[in-house]
């Protein structure tokens, strides 16, 4: 068959039953070297991926595909086939149609001038409750020009989990790590007991009286502002009561009147009754 290679080379793509079917994830040579999308600059090298999307086994149109490097993007025509045309690098490539979850392929190699053909079924449909996030991978998908100007903002950066870099800033790290105790700082001295940050070779901890708090999400930590640290608690994040200085490098109180009550001890003493008793009008989700 003209323009294939003698001997087939095949990306293995684990198999995601009842999600994805990458029947076929091969190179062929491409002559269609003339299509080059205007994503990839003149005369730098450049590859594509191409296949059909199929929604519960049917070939559709308008289902989304993208990259998660560059932002390389496109829709399926009426055949469900689609072609991306992206620089050469290892994708997780994701697939999207109103209704349905996205199915993502991870590892997915294009070389110069040559094409990874990719086919993936989308066979779940989207069960939206109160809380569903679908994630701003997904909104890039209808909103690439908002999403573009988001990403580059700081307000993307702004709320990330602890394993999102840059995590727990460096300097606040090794105060977790070494389990200290901020009744020696000034903004905590009155409260009794003091916060007491730790960790446990895995998770980052804040103590407040009898309860241990898990750190699940971070806000800030760009190197010019305050990172805070947020706990989840029930199905809602609450900002725990301290801040990290990144300017001074110094910790200081952030609303402590959430969590201490007029006599400077903890507001919530017992974990057991902790999701009932919060405060969740004081919710980031609440209050953002």
């Amino acid at each position: 068959m003209k323009g294939y290679i003698k001997s087939w080379v095949f990306i293995f793509v684990p198999f995601i039953f009842a999600s994805a079917l990458v029947s076929s994830c091969n190179l062929v040579a491409d002559e269609e070297v003339s299509k080059v999308s205007t994503v990839v600059r003149a005369g730098e090298p450049f590859g594509f991926v191409k296949g059909t999307v199929t929604v519960m086994g049917k070939p559709t149109e308008g289902v989304k595909v993208s990259t998660d490097k560059n932002d390389f993007i496109t829709t399926t025509d009426n055949n469900g086939a689609y072609t991306l045309i992206v620089s050469p690098n290892t994708y997780t490539i994701t697939a999207w149609f109103y209704g349905f979850e996205s199915v993502s392929v991870n590892d997915v190699t294009v070389f110069n001038t040559k094409s990874t053909i990719l086919n993936i079924n989308i066979d779940k449909p989207l069960l939206f409750d109160e809380n569903t996030n679908v994630g701003s991978l997904r909104c890039k998908l209808c909103h690439a020009e908002l999403y573009f100007t988001w990403k580059d903002s700081r307000h993307s950066k702004s709320i990330r989990t602890v394993q999102d870099a840059p995590g727990i800033v460096p300097d606040a790290r090794k105060d977790f790590q070494s389990k200290r105790n901020l009744a020696s700082v000034s903004d905590f001295s009155i409260y009794n007991p003091a916060p007491a940050l730790g960790f446990d070779g895995t998770n980052f901890t804040v103590r407040i009286g009898n309860i241990v708090y898990k750190v699940d999400r971070t806000q800030g930590g760009t190197g010019i502002w305050k990172q805070r640290y947020l706990t989840k608690i029930g199905k809602s994040y609450y900002i725990l009561p301290i801040q990290f200085n990144e300017a001074t490098k110094e910790w200081v109180a952030y609303n402590p009147q959430n969590w201490y009550n007029s006599n400077n001890q903890p507001i919530y003493n017992n974990p057991a009754t902790l999701v009932t008793e919060i405060d969740k009008s004081q919710s980031f989700e609440a209050k953002c």
